[in-house]
């Protein structure tokens, strides 16, 4: 009997031998498919890091790049290339290739940002968004991320890129465009017109309809400041942070007395088919529809009227334009007034047309524009704009400004004596 019990013992261990080896022989099989995972889930870590860091990078140079904006493309491409230089690929520091010009190297482009759309258009002239490609391939200095696991299933290198837009946003401290007016409807736009301005905006009136806004319409700006506060049927109009029952300060202008003009006013000759030079001085009426009529250096006063149209061009080399009470001024079809100012006008050295006396008002249509890098002073004018005329300055002082059809007013500028404590922020990530 214990003979027995003792044979059935040694039967039962000889019958565990084999299951035990099936086990050996699962966990040597198992051991390459855990590493091959581990393995694998490792360079799925890396490449989500890898796609991690371009979108960082994408993002932090399109901010600093369109941050500088205002500085122009040099300054813009120095910022957004030294913040590309805080990340590396294997060592390296990673490359974002600016270009020399505002319309990008094959990494960066600038342009402009539609919010209703959500898409980003370049500009070969620049604008005031930043889109911004990091780049990982072959074709690009940055090479493609050395993963181990595409090259052995035959899927090739990984290469991928991310993309960022960010908008330069201006500065809330600046005032581009004052409108001085103390009644409704100083700022009236219908249509799609457009006020478009690098600074602030400062509408003095109190008047609970001193803004008058269509569905069309868009007032594009830092902030819009207001001496009332801003009807709810034009606020879907305001791209800008608003100010009701702002506190503003003095009329920057106000203490400098204007040039008086003096002496009998001398006729002006344009030639319609040719270049008419005018020399400083006091001007009799302006009429003209064609040929070009320069000023040249220095400050010239008119009475009696200033009106162009067709295909009539006014160039100012170093000249401002003054006009005397009670003369009008128009500008009509395909019309133009470009050029600068005058350089040492005390009081007024930035500015280029000045008025200030009985309240006028100026009329630009069809096609004509104003393009004038200096400041329009004009306490006491009414500017209305129609049609597809455009007008774009350094910054204005005007009583009010109107546009309808296509029109749109534009001051890439600000005027100094109005800043006001600097705020921080100047560009933001839109996608």
């Amino acid at each position: 009997m214990k003979m027995a019990a003792m044979n059935l013992k040694r039967t039962k261990k000889c019958a565990l031998r084999p299951d035990a080896g099936v086990a050996t022989i699962n966990l040597v099989t198992l051991i390459p498919a855990f590493i091959v995972i581990t393995w694998m889930a490792a360079e799925v870590g890396l490449a989500f890091r890898m796609v991690g860091i371009a979108r960082d990078a994408a993002e932090t140079v399109a901010l600093a790049a369109a941050a500088r904006y205002r500085d122009g493309f040099d300054a813009a491409a120095l910022d957004g290339t030294t913040a590309a230089l805080g990340y590396t690929v294997g060592g390296r520091p990673l490359v974002v290739d600016f270009g020399t010009k505002m319309n990008g190297g094959t990494d960066v482009a600038f342009g402009r940002w539609d919010p209703v759309t959500r898409a980003f258009a370049v500009d070969a002239d620049g604008g005031p968004a930043v889109q911004v490609r990091v780049r990982f391939g072959d074709d690009h200095p940055n090479g493609s991320v050395g993963l181990l696991m595409p090259g052995l299933f035959g899927t090739g290198p990984f290469s991928f890129e991310r993309t960022a837009v960010a908008v330069y946003v201006p500065p809330r401290h600046t005032t581009s465009l004052r409108i001085e007016g103390s009644g409704a409807e100083t700022l009236r736009l219908g249509d799609t017109a457009r006020v478009v301005s690098y600074g602030g905006v400062s509408v003095l009136s109190g008047s609970a309809r001193a803004v008058n806004i269509g569905i069309g319409p868009e007032v594009e700006a830092s902030v819009l400041r207001l001496g009332g506060t801003l009807p709810e049927a034009s606020a879907d109009a305001i791209d800008a942070a608003v100010e009701e029952s702002a506190i503003f300060a003095v009329e920057p202008f106000a203490d400098d007395p204007i040039p008086s003009i003096t002496g009998a006013p001398g006729a002006v000759s344009a030639d319609p088919v040719g270049t008419t030079r005018l020399s400083p001085g006091v001007h009799g009426p302006v009429n003209a529809t064609a040929g070009i009529l320069i000023l040249e250096a220095g400050l010239h006063q008119f009475v009696g009227g200033f009106e162009i149209g067709g295909t009539a061009q006014v160039i100012l080399e170093n000249a401002t334009l003054q006009l005397a009470d009670g003369t009008t001024m128009a500008l009509s079809d395909q019309a133009s007034i470009k050029g600068t100012p005058m350089v040492g006008l005390a009081g007024f050295e930035t500015c280029w047309f000045l008025h200030r006396g009985i309240p006028t008002r100026i009329e630009c249509s069809g096609r004509a524009v104003v393009d004038v890098d200096g400041c329009f002073y004009a306490p006491n004018v009414q500017v209305a704009l129609r049609d597809a005329a455009t007008w774009d300055l350094a910054s204005a002082v005007v009583e009010g400004v109107e546009g309808f059809g296509t029109s749109r007013f534009a001051v890439a500028g600000k005027i100094d004596a109005l800043d006001t404590a600097p705020l921080a922020g100047r560009a933001r990530l839109v996608r």
